[in-house]
């Protein structure tokens, strides 16, 4: 989704601005950062390392995401068709 579409929902009142707490911003830093080095470690089985990179990538995408200064009004104000498609034409 692009800038231009975030604002559109946060203006339609589907998304809401709030400052990122810095605390919160370090620690999924920290957390992805940890499970990428443990992700490193050939000592753990090939399917934990997978999981352990891919929560390294959520945690890091999370972290994104709450720099943005957007969140989701709420689950209900977003409406989706019945292709599943929110109002924005994003899949949900």
């Amino acid at each position: 989704m692009t800038s231009a579409e975030l604002e559109r929902l946060a203006e339609l009142g589907h998304l809401k601005r709030e400052a990122p707490a810095r605390a919160e911003l370090e620690g999924l830093i920290h957390t992805g950062s940890a499970r990428l080095d443990d992700a490193r470690n050939h000592d753990n089985s090939p399917e934990g390392r997978l999981d352990l990179a891919y929560n390294a990538a959520h945690a890091f995408a999370f972290r994104v995401a709450h720099g943005s200064e957007r969140r989701e009004s709420s689950k209900e104000e977003v409406r989706v068709n019945d292709e599943g498609r929110s109002a924005s034409g994003s899949m949900c």
